[in-house]
């Protein structure tokens, strides 16, 4: 079995995705990609997830967990993430979108 590059892949999410929407059955849709049915099963029962709003989202519940005074420490335990993680986040969302007073908290490391 060959193995396919993210671009390749991407490619034939998109394509099983947009011939399902058109009401092509799921065999029939692996015989024109040449994939399994498995393949095909697997590609539309997965929820397209937008990462960057996930993300985005994310940062935001942290800026909000900040201003009230939460530690990282605290922030990862709630998120599941490492404390480095949200310490990143911030400081990247600080120095892009917060304000003055939010970017020097946590640049200062008093969050």
């Amino acid at each position: 079995m060959l193995k396919r590059t993210k671009d390749q892949a991407s490619e034939l999410r998109r394509r099983i995705r947009k011939l399902a929407a058109k009401g092509v059955i799921k065999s029939e849709i692996a015989r024109r990609c040449g994939v399994s049915f498995a393949t095909v099963h697997n590609v539309l029962s997965t929820p397209l997830i937008d990462r960057r709003a996930r993300a985005a989202e994310r940062r935001a519940l942290w800026a909000e967990m900040a201003r009230e005074g939460m530690s990282f420490a605290e922030m990862a335990r709630r998120s599941g993430v490492s404390k480095t993680a949200v310490r990143l986040a911030l400081k990247s969302a600080a120095e892009s979108r917060l304000s003055s007073d939010e970017t020097a908290l946590v640049s200062e490391g008093e969050v």
